[in-house]
């Protein structure tokens, strides 16, 4: 019943509300069912807004008694570590002011309250700025005075990754531990909202976001952000080069769907966000993919000034992918399956580089972070870090396998559905079911198993 009750929690986080309906039927979930589902609820960082909605709508006696408990704690650790995030971010403040450099706060607390209505109800891991090429040395120098360290001192890949001397970068030892106020936080400095990777997707950005600044006044901390057109498009951007390189967080989509319900009827915004992505087509149909995924899950409505310049600009293959693929991708991170690759290819229209780029996406070859690193140990200490590193190479290897065998599965099929009929270009595309449908039918198909095997 585990994958039933996700269904029912993402429903009961649509941004319209939580209907009684929506109550009952999570009131069908027994103690169990949800502790099986905690893990989920917290990678997909819908853990702290899940208990905020069922507070708000007088429904917090659904969740069971014995994980109560759990969910409060983890509430109370991740308002330590946003206490302790918060005096960092504003010596971070004090750093880019100083370097005398244009430059923007990027995601974080620059998304309250458009995104979310509090940064103690999401996951913050890192802290993100937007600086202008040329003052990018001048802010390294600034950076390392200040115990910072370059996470790859010779590379020249953007964005630059900084961890402080004093916290060595490492994984939590459990789920919970993404929580703790002792988890390390990197520091991402961008020189370009859309840095070039191995995606193979070329984005050129409209004029100079940095020319389009405003003024955020938060918690008494005033610092420069993206204009709303921009960070809306960032935002998207992120979340598409997340779902191509296989982990996106099913949160990233909901504070998508919270800003599309709270600008519907900004007329003036809306016109702003359409001349920045208009004539560029590429842009579009990333936007109108990402847009449909928040639509989808959250019941959100793509505002129908902008649907033409988004929605309506993918093409029938990509229509089918987020039916077919992508929402019950998104529902587990798009972490379980490689089906992101058959979306990608649709963006790679050079055939060597496409081949370079799956083979590489297939098969990683990229070198495992070093135990010391990871660990901050030396002697006998380091052999149950090797264990646990060794463990986990293993788990990704056959994580590997049999996603890239599905993936390969699943190709004669997808060419046959994306190959044009001879008498029409049109690509039929099945009729989305509802979300009580959907959730119905899994909790049906669950049911039915159990009885099958009693």
């Amino acid at each position: 019943m585990k994958r039933a009750l996700q269904w029912e929690i993402v429903r009961a986080l649509s941004v319209g509300g939580m209907s009684p309906e929506s109550t009952e039927r999570l009131r069908e979930f027994g103690a169990r069912d949800w502790m099986d589902c905690l893990p989920w609820l917290r990678l997909s960082s819908l853990e702290l807004l899940l208990v905020e909605r069922m507070k708000t709508s007088n429904c917090a006696h659904v969740i069971p008694s014995g994980l109560s408990p759990v969910l409060d704690e983890d509430a109370a650790l991740n308002r330590q570590r946003l206490a302790a995030m918060k005096q960092e971010f504003e010596s971070l403040l004090g750093l880019m002011k100083a370097s005398g450099a244009p430059y923007a706060v990027l995601k974080g607390f620059s998304l309250v309250p458009d995104y979310c209505p509090a940064p103690q109800f999401r996951n913050q891991y890192d802290f993100d700025f937007l600086i202008s090429a040329a003052g990018l040395p001048r802010v390294d120098a600034l950076l390392r005075n200040a115990g910072f360290i370059r996470k790859y001192p010779e590379s020249p890949v953007r964005p630059v990754v900084y961890h402080h001397a004093q916290r060595i970068p490492h994984p939590p030892s459990t789920l919970a531990g993404i929580f703790s106020p002792d988890l390390h936080r990197s520091l991402e400095v961008h020189t370009q909202l859309w840095e070039s990777g191995t995606e193979g997707l070329g984005v050129n950005w409209p004029g100079d976001p940095l020319s389009r600044l405003i003024q955020k006044d938060w918690e008494g901390l005033i610092f420069p952000v993206l204009a709303a057109e921009d960070a809306l498009l960032f935002q998207v951007l992120h979340t598409f080069r997340h779902i191509l390189n296989n982990w996106c967080r099913l949160s990233w989509f909901h504070e998508i769907a919270v800003l599309l319900q709270r600008r519907s009827g900004d007329e003036t915004f809306w016109m702003d966000f359409r001349r920045l992505v208009q004539g560029q087509e590429r842009l579009c149909q990333c936007v109108g993919i990402v847009f449909q995924l928040a639509s989808r899950l959250f019941d959100a409505e793509v505002p129908h000034a902008i649907r033409p310049f988004t929605s309506g600009t993918i093409t029938p293959a990509m229509a089918l992918w987020v039916e077919r693929y992508g929402i019950r991708s998104a529902m587990q991170n798009f972490s379980n399956d490689k089906c992101s690759l058959l979306l990608h290819e649709l963006f790679v229209e050079d055939t060597a580089a496409w081949s370079r780029i799956r083979s590489h996406r297939l098969f990683p070859r990229h070198k495992p972070h070093t135990v010391v690193s990871l660990e901050g140990s030396h002697g006998p200490r380091l052999w149950p870090a090797r264990f646990k590193q060794a463990l986990h190479a293993l788990r990704r290897m056959r994580f590997h396998l049999i996603a890239g065998l599905k993936y390969m599965g699943a190709l004669p099929l997808w060419a046959i559905e994306t190959r044009p009929s001879p008498r029409s270009s049109r690509i039929e595309i099945p009729r989305p079911a509802s979300w009580g449908t959907q959730a119905s039918l899994v909790r049906e198909r669950v049911v039915h198993t159990r009885k099958a095997d009693v």
